[in-house]
């Protein structure tokens, strides 16, 4: 996660998941345990490209199309560079 995604990022969308006394997943040992529940399966997108705007030396905003269970939304991520790395900061969802 955190190669993919800034701490504020991980802080704001997965707490439940890893900041807990009972985290969902572990890493034990070199392989990774989770609790089974019904959920869904992320994004299914629907359009091939993104659109990219608000592009600068350190940041820009990249928006796509999926499919919200039937109804078209669309979620729109803030990326920065951090460290040398580019990495999700925040995400929106708008339908």
């Amino acid at each position: 996660m955190e190669s993919s995604l800034t701490q504020k990022m991980i802080d704001s969308r997965y707490a439940a998941i890893l900041g807990t006394d009972q985290p969902l997943y572990i890493d034990a040992n070199g392989s990774l345990y989770g609790r089974q529940f019904a959920t869904s399966g992320g994004f299914s997108w629907t359009s091939g490209k993104a659109e990219v705007s608000d592009l600068s030396d350190s940041a820009f905003t990249a928006s796509m199309q999926y499919d919200d269970f039937g109804a078209s939304a669309t979620l729109t991520a803030q990326i920065v560079l951090e460290n040398g790395q580019w990495k999700i900061d925040s995400i929106q969802q708008t339908n």
